[in-house]
């Protein structure tokens, strides 16, 4: 498995990049868990760096990473369903929060995927919210 990291600018290489990017979220999110697509493209994807995760030269997972006034929050982590349970999106993550030591990192995690998330180091807050009907806690990573 290799990783692409995608800077937030408009390059030809960038738009390759994010549309694949935006192909896998469309499988995972819209048709896999009926996200809308309004939801799902919020308008933000050029704004924020994506990182892509390849198997044989094949785009299979995903996740997008964004600067706000909290921190770095990585959203949009997908992987194909084929290619989950093989270690992708941990490798995925992993290698992200390598990208961002020295900062506060979060996410709103799925509740299915909060221990997931534990055991990369993330620890869940008691905030809860709701995004796209779907449960979501916020899960904090402090890097060091």
């Amino acid at each position: 498995m290799t990783f692409r990291f995608i800077e937030a600018h408009e390059t030809k290489q960038h738009s390759e990049d994010l549309k694949s990017a935006r192909e896998i979220r469309h499988e995972v999110f819209v048709i896999g868990q009926g996200v809308s697509d309004e939801i799902e493209q919020d308008g933000l994807d050029s704004s924020c760096s994506h990182l892509l995760a390849f198997q044989d030269a094949r785009p299979v997972a995903t996740m997008r990473m964004r600067e706000t006034s909290e921190g770095v929050k990585f959203e949009r982590i997908a992987v194909l369903e084929e290619f989950r349970g093989k270690g992708l999106g941990r490798a995925m993550v992993s290698h992200a929060l390598e990208l961002f030591k020295g900062g506060k990192v979060y996410l709103h995690s799925q509740d299915h995927a909060v221990r997931f998330y534990e055991t990369l180091g993330f620890t869940a807050t008691q905030e809860r919210t709701i995004e796209a009907d779907i449960a979501h806690v916020t899960m904090l990573y402090i890097t060091s």
